[in-house]
């Protein structure tokens, strides 16, 4: 007869999860009220629903408030003796099924989120990444830097803030435009720009032209070979080399940003 009742609280297991399964909430917003409050509370009418056969055999309701009212002391008077086997079994068997209901409930959620579609280029747009992520570091530091403190140096023999900036403007003009073939002015950022605004632009404007580079390849032409510093090398290692080049640099800009007491933008909270 035991072994027949245990098969009945399994079989109706299944049941009763296969219905939770899209009215979890109801179940879950009803047991926080529960739990929350000393009243006594009858379950909603859906969950009664959900409920099939002897509702006894489910103590989502009464046997839920009876072990809340011995755990929290709600209800004045000893108890009337140990909790029977029988009653253990079904309170195990309620957190089985509210468990396997939540995780049910869930688990569609994940399966219905569409697959991210594989890059056409995952060589190239890895480079590229990096080059966002160094481009946006940089750009922000400028913005956040005060004016007056373009000409910061820690010491007179370092390049000043701004310098700094400027110079990786030089680099990404030449180094970026070797890839597409563009040569760059005869005039040097670092030793024409002085202003805060002036600077921002020179280095926004070189950054473009790495975007245009970036543009022109992909993983079918990354080893075309372009010539870089009198030797060839091939298109896509020239823009791995600036991304290094630029980041070395904003390692510098870290260091001026934290000696002005400014947190640096990869340290700042994510928004």
């Amino acid at each position: 007869m035991a072994t027949a009742n245990r098969l009945a609280h399994v079989l109706s297991l299944f049941v009763l999860t296969a219905r939770l399964r899209q009215k979890v909430p109801v179940i879950i917003a009803w047991q926080l009220d529960f739990e929350s409050t000393c009243e006594p509370r009858r379950p909603p009418p859906l969950l009664n629903q959900l409920l099939i056969g002897d509702q006894s055999a489910y103590p989502c309701s009464t046997q839920a408030q009876q072990s809340h009212e011995a755990r929290s002391g709600c209800v004045a008077g000893p108890k009337t003796g140990p909790e029977s086997g029988e009653r253990k079994v079904k309170k195990t068997n309620l957190t089985v099924v509210c468990t396997l209901a939540a995780v049910l409930a869930v688990v569609p959620l994940f399966a219905q989120a569409p697959p991210t579609p594989p890059s056409a280029n995952p060589l190239t747009d890895a480079i590229k990444g990096g080059g966002d992520r160094i481009k946006d570091l940089l750009l922000k530091s400028a913005e956040q830097m005060p004016e007056a403190d373009f000409a910061f140096k820690p010491t007179p023999e370092v390049r000043s803030f701004g310098q700094l900036l400027a110079h990786t403007a030089d680099a990404n003009i030449a180094i970026c435009g070797s890839v597409i073939g563009e040569k760059p002015a005869t005039e040097s950022v670092e030793k024409t720009a002085l202003k805060k605004a002036d600077i921002q632009k020179a280095l926004a404007d070189s950054f473009a032209v790495c975007d245009k580079a970036y543009a022109s390849v992909t993983d079918a032409n990354a080893s075309q070979p372009v010539g870089f510093f009198g030797r060839q090398i091939p298109r896509l290692a020239v823009l791995a080399f600036n991304n290094g080049h630029a980041g070395e640099h904003y390692g510098n800009v870290v260091t001026y940003l934290r000696l002005k007491g400014l947190v640096p933008p990869s340290s700042q909270p994510r928004k």
